[in-house]
């Protein structure tokens, strides 16, 4: 009713119990064949980088690209 009369109200949507959610957020015990993938056209010296490492050739790639 509050919604429909254009009431602000506070939905109960996300809990804040972190044993109700499920998924693999945040899982690092995975398979290798169940890791990302990054496609670039950058060359790189191994078969697999670090999470930390993607945001560095993401800018990278772009600062190349605007030259």
């Amino acid at each position: 009713m509050r919604k429909k009369a254009g009431f602000r109200y506070v939905m109960d949507v996300i809990p804040l119990n972190a044993n109700l959610v499920k998924g693999s957020h945040g899982s690092v015990n995975t398979s290798s064949e169940f890791h990302p993938v990054l496609i670039t056209d950058t060359e790189l010296n191994k078969n697999s980088i670090q999470a930390t490492e993607v945001y560095e050739l993401i800018w990278k790639s772009l600062h190349s690209k605007k030259n």
